[in-house]
């Protein structure tokens, strides 16, 4: 995986310019992502990069969707701040696309065994 790459993505994904303040973002989506690679998947994959970065771009709406929250006035007209909800459903959106397109590098922790019957 190529950090200034996924750096680069994740600065195009949330528009965010002050990268330093939300590196421990695209670091722990890097370490997300090394974690669910596939055995002899190339952790050099382009679209590993983009799977980072979109991880990072979901956290990080995790966090400013709360500080982003419209506020209201006195008069119950709301303040133009953005849609905070859109932007986290696009986000998390986006980070599910980059699971599908990686999906046969990485492995599949969805899969539940929840009980065996016997007639």
């Amino acid at each position: 995986m190529n950090i200034s790459q996924i750096t680069s993505l994740f600065i195009l994904f949330s528009g965010e310019t002050d990268i330093n303040k939300y590196q421990p973002l695209i670091d722990s989506s890097i370490l997300q992502v090394s974690r669910q690679l596939k055995e002899g998947a190339s952790s050099a994959d382009i679209r590993l990069d983009y799977l980072c970065a979109a991880i990072a771009n979901y956290r990080y709406s995790q966090l400013t969707c709360v500080k982003n929250k419209v506020a209201y006035t006195y008069a119950g007209t709301a303040d133009s701040k953005g849609n905070s909800q859109m932007e986290y459903d696009l986000a998390k959106e986006l980070m599910c696309e980059y699971y599908k397109a990686a999906a046969d590098l990485l492995c599949d922790d969805d899969f539940v065994f929840s009980a065996v019957c016997s007639g």
